[in-house]
């Protein structure tokens, strides 16, 4: 059904194959910039006609496939312009136009990421040969279904763009928001100067440790934790990931008695929490406790006192990167003296509240949009499964 094109890279010590080149040349990380899209326009570099010539590459037409046969495997998408591409990826193009939708198979291929990778061989890294993919069995429902099928895919794909869009536009106005009532306030006039930049002149400013108590987490026994056991969770850098403003599970919990032996005691909810050591560090993963909880050594934790909790939770979000709150370490990480003394904008506690009420309308309506993505996206794979395997088969 389709011939099997393989691709390389053209010598960067040749500037002729490069420099104004017009011709798309697409690698495995132009097609992971797809973000769910199928269909791929142009490639971040791009290759002379000399190049095209001299190193053997097969320009792709438009409507060919380009998958990504090495690290990783399975990145998949359909030329909406000719191209070429680097040895990380193969092209398939139809050998008959008539009997193949090739927004069908990008699909099919899509579903098939994982097969593709259990196919694929390499000690270092994965890589699927030409050979593999060759022999690989797709299925050959009629023209006019694949057209069908391809039909109820793009319509859910163009739903979820249009959330993306929707959400990117609330996080710009998010972080406009964040930057205006956080340094700005509501409603003042004069300004003053301070060492974290101009702030109402009615703003105070003070050390975290006036306005919270900087605790750290700690390690609990591995043989102590369990899944399902326990009253409290115990949260890790992990687990952060799963929520968006608030942590109310973990995957481990431990038991009431058990932190009574240690002599510990679960932090409170509405501790602000976030990573304090490694890389993590880069996501600026700030989360708050929705119920009592404990947590490793890994997180540290800010109990507010006398501040709106929300109010430090969108300043810290807006204005502290953990990562450069680090330093420039080999492994880097936050002392307790650090976060004690950074200077935080205090206004008085009924502004606080109004700039923590607007932020969280916002944050709001963006969770929404983000649930919406969640479930269109489930759908989607649902889809998949049902039509590109002709469990469902769409009517003619």
């Amino acid at each position: 059904m389709f011939k099997v094109e393989t691709g390389t890279t053209p010598s960067t010590k040749e500037p002729s194959y490069w420099d104004g080149g017009n011709i798309n040349w697409f690698t495995p990380m132009d097609l992971s910039k797809l973000n769910g899209e199928v269909l791929i326009e142009e490639s971040e570099r791009k290759i002379t006609r000399k190049a095209l010539e001299k190193c053997n590459l097969t320009l792709m037409p438009k409507g060919s496939i380009i998958i990504s046969t090495r690290a990783p495997v399975g990145y998949v998408a359909v030329l909406g312009q000719e191209g070429t591409f680097n040895q990380g990826c193969k092209g398939l193009i139809p050998k008959s136009v008539e009997k193949v939708h090739t927004l069908f198979y990008a699909y099919y291929l899509l579903r098939q990421k994982q097969k593709l990778e259990n196919l694929s061989g390499g000690s270092t890294f994965k890589e699927l040969s030409k050979t593999m993919l060759e022999n690989f069995e797709v299925p050959c429902p009629p023209p006019e279904e694949q057209k069908m099928v391809v039909e109820v895919l793009t319509s859910v794909d163009l739903a979820i763009k249009k959330v993306d869009e929707a959400i990117a536009q609330a996080e710009r106005l998010k972080k406009g928001l964040m930057q205006q009532l956080l340094t700005k306030g509501i409603g003042h006039t004069e300004f003053k100067e301070t060492e974290i930049g101009k702030i109402p002149k009615t703003w105070e400013l003070k050390e975290l440790k006036d306005v919270a108590k900087v605790v750290s987490g700690f390690t609990f026994p591995l043989e102590l934790q369990g899944k399902n056991r326990g009253k409290y969770p115990y949260v890790k850098v992990g687990d952060l990931n799963k929520f968006h403003k608030y942590v109310i599970s973990a995957d481990n919990y431990v038991d009431e008695d058990d932190i009574e032996k240690l002599n510990g005691r679960p932090f409170p909810k509405g501790t602000i929490i976030f990573p304090k050591i490694g890389m993590a560090m880069r996501l600026n993963r700030y989360r708050i406790l929705g119920t009592d909880a404990l947590f490793d050594n890994n997180v540290a934790g800010l109990i507010p006192k006398g501040i709106e909790t929300e109010f430090l939770y969108y300043y810290l979000i807006c204005k502290v990167d953990l990562i450069k709150l680090a330093g420039t370490t080999t492994v880097p990480s936050i002392t307790k003296n650090k976060l004690e003394s950074l200077k935080i904008p205090f206004p008085q506690l009924s502004e606080q509240q109004k700039i923590a009420e607007i932020l969280r309308s916002v944050d709001s309506v963006l969770q929404l949009k983000k649930e919406k993505k969640e479930r269109l996206v489930r759908m989607k794979h649902k889809l998949m499964d049902l039509l590109l395997t002709g469990r469902v088969r769409v009517s003619l």
